[in-house]
């Protein structure tokens, strides 16, 4: 596949040096601190910031999430509905990227990530419209597929104590939503109010019904497609490497260092995400299961280790080599055992003995220029008087100042 200017690829290796600014964080950094400003995948663009800023404006599900009645949408699912209906299996015969079904799988990955931005939209749009019912529930239940599912349930009712929501939240959110529901603020909608906000939680569960399917379909196929690939990182995260990539081939030829970055939040959405102000930005490889079991402390240079085991992996799939797999499940094991080995304690220190005192005698050098050397050092008579002093007699002082000790009193002294 050749690579134009306006590529993925052609655009990540001329940005490199400005991404890659992002990630510059110290491989000797272990701490938890520092571990901690590992950000994952984030799909939230400048598109779906407008379209989010949108939501107030029109009171409009379908004027607000288009998506779900595009044609691309419909052709794209029914296309993989029948593949899934049929359970043909997929031709490898020739090149992979020349195989229609091929296409229809990147066609199904930039689905799917539309989808996601989609409900991101739809949850906007429910939130801001069931506001004057129960404002507290969007606090209370964050999941979006929940909280639509909790609304839709609910509705305009007031009594809460016959209502059973335990197959949607948790037991104890159950009792704070039901006692939240009971001291609310909030005042019925409605009829047409009502409408638009089943109408709106219809459409939320629709995507997400459509996109299980998608990426039931797209994963059964990576085994195919991508065998190292798939099983290096999962079903899931190749494929949406593949598809933000490009393809596979455009996959194999981007660098390391920015296939860790495919997926990477570009910047942070104040009002919108729940994400922390964080340093190191991971992409869809932070959502491996290898990342994932990793210990914080240790999932940088996780990360780094498994970037270029990937791209690795991507050629050797993009070239037809080993299609059973085999150089895929051995790079897993080769980083599950470096991370293993990375969160081994360190040996301990052991006491070293004191040495035992050597009480012997030491050798000492003799000889006629020694005893020459010994004579020119060695203190002279006048110098041995001159150190003494009589007792009770008061020292004579030279003209130079210098005492003078017992010279000159050895006669009288004794």
């Amino acid at each position: 596949m050749s690579f134009g200017g306006g590529t993925l690829a052609d655009e990540l290796l001329n940005d490199s040096d400005d991404e890659m600014e992002q990630v510059e964080i110290k491989k000797e950094e272990e701490d938890d601190d520092d571990n901690d400003e590992v950000m994952g995948p984030s799909s939230i663009d400048d598109d779906l910031e407008a379209k989010l800023r949108d939501t107030v404006k029109s009171d409009d599900i379908y004027q607000v999430a288009t998506l779900i009645s595009s044609d691309r949408y419909k052709s794209v699912f029914q296309r993989v509905q029948e593949k899934i209906d049929t359970g043909a299996p997929m031709d490898t015969t020739g090149l992979i990227e020349d195989n229609p079904e091929y296409h229809l799988i990147v066609e199904s990955n930039a689905l799917v990530t539309e989808i996601n931005n989609e409900i991101t939209i739809v949850h906007k749009f429910l939130r801001d419209r069931y506001a004057k019912k129960f404002p507290e529930l969007e606090s209370l239940v964050l999941n979006p597929l929940d909280y639509a599912r909790v609304v839709r349930r609910i509705g305009n009712q007031t009594d809460m104590a016959h209502m059973n929501l335990a197959d949607i939240i948790p037991a104890a959110t159950v009792m704070i939503v039901s006692t939240a529901a009971s001291i609310t603020t909030g005042s019925a909608l409605e009829d047409d109010e009502l409408s638009r906000v089943f109408a709106s939680c219809d459409m939320c569960l629709s995507l997400d019904e459509c996109r299980t399917k998608i990426l039931s379909y797209v994963e059964s196929r990576m085994s195919i497609i991508a065998p190292n690939l798939s099983i290096l990182v999962g079903s899931s995260v190749a494929a949406k490497l593949v598809a933000v990539a490009g393809g596979l081939v455009a996959l194999s030829k981007i660098p390391a260092s920015n296939v860790i970055l495919l997926g990477a939040p570009k910047k942070q959405l104040s009002g919108f995400s729940a994400a922390q102000n964080r340093r190191f930005m991971a992409g869809y490889i932070f959502d491996t299961d290898i990342i994932q079991k990793t210990p914080p402390s240790l999932r940088v240079r996780g990360i780094r280790m498994l970037g270029p085991k990937a791209v690795l992996a991507a050629r050797a799939d993009a070239n037809g080599g080993s299609k059973d797999g085999l150089l895929g499940a051995q790079f897993k094991e080769d980083l599950l055992r470096k991370v293993e080995k990375l969160q081994e304690p360190p040996p301990a220190k052991l006491a070293k003995p004191i040495p035992a005192p050597d009480d012997r005698p030491k050798k000492r050098r003799a000889g006629k220029r020694v005893r020459k050397m010994k004579e020119k050092f060695a203190t002279t008579e006048m110098r041995k008087y001159a150190n003494r002093m009589a007792f009770g007699v008061e020292e004579e002082i030279s003209a130079t100042g210098v005492g003078l000790g017992m010279i000159g009193r050895s006669s009288q002294t004794s």
